[in-house]
């Protein structure tokens, strides 16, 4: 396992704002988000990851869906959700650089 201190990016693409803008239009509405993909490349800088159609792509991505297994909303930090989500042990043989929720 590689350890780093590499600082966190976050990136929220137009389609991630959109859904965010429609929520607080309506908010009866759900955000369902169920499963996580990582990839292996953090390289570059996180804008140029949006593609035209304003959705996002990992650079490197690692063929596996790993659902989200517990989701909420934080109730010791203020603005704040949490995923979990459990990779395999037998997931292995590459680091891993990026994350996207969907």
């Amino acid at each position: 396992m590689t350890v780093t201190n590499v600082k966190l990016r976050w990136i929220l693409t137009q389609y991630g704002k959109n859904r965010i803008n429609q929520l607080l239009t309506n908010p009866d509405d759900k955000v369902q988000i169920s499963i996580m993909h990582i990839g292996r490349d953090g390289s570059g800088e996180p804008q140029e990851r949006e593609t035209a159609d304003g959705s996002g792509r990992l650079y490197d991505p690692i063929n596996v869906n790993i659902p989200i297994i517990e989701k909420g909303i934080s109730s010791e930090r203020e603005n704040t959700v949490y995923f979990k989500a459990m990779i395999n042990e037998n997931m292995c043989g590459y680091d891993i650089a990026e994350l996207a929720l969907y």
